[in-house]
């Protein structure tokens, strides 16, 4: 892994600002599939800004029966959710059985899960 910088802001103008000024940056929320990625050099920031104080880790209903997933959102608080479990049971047992092979033991934040698997070929050949 090559080396980088991490970065810590205090709040959401400086984590874009510190972006901003970086490029080849990343932010960290969670974080486990990043490192992942960083490891086996797919990903080469420069730079980690750790958002995950900063996002929210709240799962919300909205008006129009949808959800909204909040960056920080532990893969295993997600599946464990009563709206998620009741409205989507499938994405809640496919988080629960490790389907997308996303999350370790530390708790992988939803928001970098989305992104893909580190597991998945095309990913790791790129």
């Amino acid at each position: 892994m090559r080396p980088f910088r991490y970065e810590h802001p205090g709040d959401v103008p400086s984590a874009l600002g510190m972006l901003a000024a970086a490029p080849d940056g990343a932010f960290l929320a969670g974080g486990t599939n990043l490192i992942d990625l960083m490891r086996l050099g797919v990903a080469k920031p420069d730079v980690l800004v750790d958002v995950r104080r900063l996002t929210s880790n709240r799962v919300e209903d909205l008006p129009d029966g949808g959800v909204r997933i909040g960056a920080s959102v532990t893969n295993s608080d997600l599946a464990a959710h009563r709206t998620i479990r009741r409205r989507y049971p499938m994405l809640s047992q496919a988080l629960l059985s490790g389907a997308f092979s996303l999350e370790k033991p530390i708790g992988a934040s939803t928001a970098w899960a989305a992104r893909g698997s580190t597991r998945c070929g095309i990913v790791s050949n790129h």
